[in-house]
C-alpha cells in the first residue's frame, strides 16, 4: 500500500522541521567526559606522541553517532578508571566527520571503526596486537593496559566502579539526549542541502522503499527510508511499524536494530507494539530509530487522523 499525503499539515510540518534542529541541539544536557587530546590529523598525532615520549599513550577512536562510544565515556569518565591509568597519555581521534584525513589514520593502523583503544609504548611504537575492539567493561580495558605496560592494577577498582554506578548500562535519559543531538545535525544537514520543507506534497512507494516530495506536480528529492510507526492523532496512540501489517516487512526490517536494543537494554517504549502517545513522543521514536540505525534524519509525513515517522537513509535530488 502506497502512502501520499499533500498540503493539510505540511505548513506545520515545514515549521516543525525547520525549527526541530535548533531545539534539539539545545536540549542534550552536558555530561562529564574524559579529558582526552584531540588530534585530527597523522601530523598532529605524531606530535603528540613524541611529547608524551617516557608515558604509554592510548588512543581513542570515536564517532558521535556510536552508541557503544556512549557507554565508554561513561566507564572512562569513572574517577576509579581515570586514577588507575593516571600514567598514561590520553588521546583521541574523531572520526564522525570520515574526512580524507580520518581514512587515511584508519587505513594505516587497520581501525574498522569506533569504539577501538590503540596502545601505543613510551617510544611511540604503535602495539598493534593489543588493540581493545569494540565495548568493554571498565575493568578488562584497564586490565589490559596494566598488562601490557606492567603498571600496577588496584584490587578494588571493581568495587569502586561499581559505587560510582559506573559500569550500568545506557539510561534511557542518555540515549534521548544522544538521540536528540544527532537528530539535530542531521536536520540541519538535510534542510541546507535538499530544502526538505519546500515541498507541497509526499508519496510514499512501499514497493520501492522510498519516499518522493514534489513541489507542485515536479518531484524534487526522492529517499530511501525505513518506517519507524507512527502516532495516531484521534486516538493518542503510538504504533511500531513492525507491529503495523499495512507496513512492508522489508520497511520495518531495520526498525527491529531499535526494538532489539530496548530487549537488551530492559526499555519498554522500544518493545512494546503500542502505547499511549501525542506527536512528540513519535518525534522521539523517530529520533532514537536515527540515531541507532545512523540515518540521514528523519520525516514525519502526516496522513489522514495519523503522522508516519521515517528514516532517511539516502537521498537524492531529482533533476
Amino acid at each position: 500500500m502506497d502512502i501520499t499525503g499533500s498540503e493539510n499539515r505540511l505548513s506545520t510540518v515545514r515549521a516543525v522541521f525547520l525549527n526541530l534542529a535548533v531545539v534539539l541541539i539545545g536540549s542534550a544536557v552536558a555530561t562529564a567526559e574524559p579529558k582526552f587530546h584531540s588530534v585530527s590529523s597523522l601530523a598532529e598525532l605524531e606530535e603528540t606522541l613524541d611529547a608524551a615520549r617516557g608515558k604509554p599513550a592510548l588512543v581513542r577512536v570515536h564517532a558521535d553517532w556510536s552508541v557503544s562510544d556512549t557507554q565508554l565515556d561513561k566507564q572512562l569518565s569513572s574517577a576509579c578508571a581515570r586514577e588507575s591509568l593516571s600514567n598514561i597519555a590520553w588521546i583521541e581521534w574523531d572520526v564522525t566527520a570520515h574526512s580524507d584525513e580520518d581514512r587515511q589514520f584508519l587505513a594505516k593502523y587497520e581501525v574498522f571503526g569506533p569504539p577501538t583503544l590503540l596502545l601505543f609504548d613510551t617510544e611511540g611504537n604503535h602495539l598493534k596486537e593489543k588493540a581493545v575492539v569494540g565495548y568493554l567493561p571498565v575493568e578488562e580495558i584497564v586490565a589490559t593496559v596494566a598488562n601490557t605496560f606492567g603498571l600496577p592494577q588496584d584490587s578494588t577498582l571493581a568495587n569502586c566502579i561499581a559505587s560510582e554506578d559506573a559500569s550500568k548500562l545506557i539510561t534511557w535519559n542518555e540515549l534521548i539526549e544522544s538521540s536528540y543531538e544527532y537528530l539535530g545535525k542531521s536536520q540541519q544537514a538535510l534542510e541546507a542541502t535538499y530544502k526538505l520543507s519546500d515541498h507541497d506534497r509526499w508519496h510514499i512507494d512501499q514497493d520501492e522503499g522510498t519516499l518522493t516530495l514534489s513541489k507542485g506536480n515536479h518531484p524534487v528529492a526522492e529517499a530511501e527510508i525505513a518506517i519507524v510507526g507512527s502516532v495516531i492523532t484521534a486516538h493518542g496512540v503510538w504504533r511500531w511499524s513492525w507491529a503495523n501489517p499495512s507496513v512492508e516487512q522489508k520497511l520495518a526490517a531495520p526498525v527491529d536494530t531499535v526494538r532489539q536494543y530496548g530487549v537488551e537494554h530492559g526499555l519498554d517504549k522500544l518493545t512494546d507494539q503500542g502505547w499511549p502517545a501525542e506527536e512528540f513522543d513519535g518525534w522521539e521514536m523517530a529520533a532514537i530509530a536515527n540515531f541507532l540505525l545512523q540515518g540521514k534524519g528523519v520525516y514525519p509525513a502526516p496522513a489522514g487522523d495519523s503522522i508516519v515517522f521515517v528514516v532517511i537513509t539516502d537521498i537524492r535530488n531529482v533533476e
